[in-house]
């Protein structure tokens, strides 16, 4: 019977210490900081009422804005098309629940870890232009380790760490930002080569010979008829790859001192139809001393909006010598050249 009480008496000791101990792992301060350090800056729910963004660093205040489905970055009284995919990369680290370290919870900590009102980057979401942000985020300095930079809410003293893309989202530039496709619908596959019918490229009155003034690509099948110059032989595979090099061609930036009805633009053009009815006209200067030129796109009868600065190696990509597009065809060597 005494073995049996100090039996049920050590059991009982055993059960309340494990009780303790499963608490004491349970409830820790540094176990409560790791889940209290899972969450997402903005709630996935509240991502469809997203309607603009500011980004303010040193050199620049990005302002994005929704406009009837699509981003523009709005500059100088402008709203230029956006990249899409950049704003849904930020939007995804903003609503994506991970773990972010709490490093530390006074506002003394602010100045030191650069995530202070005075000297961070800032990153504002906002519902409309009427409401409160749904997000103020200050952007500071890396951590120690370098792979992580400092982080805090407005109106919150606490200071989190999270991923260093913050950073490189919030110190961006305007480039960044814009979607330079000088067809931006391209971008997102939305005109693409299957849609292209017709390709009129007219190089100007100071192309090197008549024959390649002006160069006519019509789809006939799964090729093309090539007119206004003659190949004997024309290879689609090399014409396709051309017109894909028209569609995606990016420019360096966006020009506002020149208009895009300016005569200048009248010097070359490339005329592309679609299968929906649709075209754009790439209207271009001459090429300056450098070899780069300035363009300016028009949709349908819609006037050009933007004037693009193209490179030269852009420019040059966009004008082709015909026998280019001439089917490269291998031949075997007689074996007496083989002789020595």
């Amino acid at each position: 019977m005494d073995y049996k009480k100090k039996l049920a008496t050590l059991l009982s000791i055993i059960g309340a210490l494990s009780v303790v101990y499963t608490a004491t792992f349970v409830f820790a301060p540094e176990r409560r900081g790791a889940r209290d350090a899972v969450f997402s800056w903005i709630d996935a729910r509240d991502r469809g009422r997203i309607e603009s963004i500011v980004i303010e660093n040193s050199a620049d205040t990005v302002e994005l804005a929704m406009r009837g489905g699509d981003w523009f970055v709005l500059h100088n009284g402008m709203e230029y098309p956006a990249r899409a995919f950049r704003v849904d990369d930020l939007l995804d680290i903003l609503t994506r629940r991970v773990s972010y370290p709490l490093r530390a919870t006074s506002a003394a900590s602010h100045a030191r870890m650069g995530v202070s009102e005075e000297n961070a980057f800032t990153i504002r979401v906002l519902g409309d232009i009427r409401a409160q942000p749904i997000l103020e985020l200050f952007v500071g300095y890396a951590d120690m380790t370098g792979r992580e930079v400092h982080l805090r809410r407005g109106g919150q003293n606490e200071v989190r760490s999270g991923d260093r893309l913050f950073l490189t989202f919030a110190q961006s530039s305007l480039q960044f930002w814009y979607n330079l496709r000088i067809i931006p619908e391209t971008e997102g596959g939305w005109l693409d080569l299957d849609l292209v019918q017709r390709m009129t490229v007219y190089r100007g009155a100071d192309a090197e010979s008549p024959e390649n003034g002006l160069q006519v690509f019509t789809r006939a099948g799964h090729g093309w008829v090539l007119s206004g110059t003659y190949i004997d032989d024309p290879d689609p595979t090399f014409i396709n790859a051309y017109i894909r090099t028209v569609l995606s061609l990016e420019a360096e930036d966006f020009v506002r001192e020149i208009a895009p009805n300016d005569p200048a633009f009248e010097h070359s053009r490339i005329t592309l139809e679609f299968g929906d009815g649709s075209t754009r006209v790439i209207r271009l200067t001459a090429p300056d001393e450098a070899g780069r030129r300035l363009a300016a796109v028009s949709h349908w009868n819609e006037p050009a909006q933007f004037v693009h600065s193209l490179s030269a190696w852009a420019s040059q990509r966009l004008f082709r010598d015909p026998r280019e597009f001439e089917r490269f065809v291998f031949t075997m060597p007689e074996p007496e050249d083989y002789a020595l």
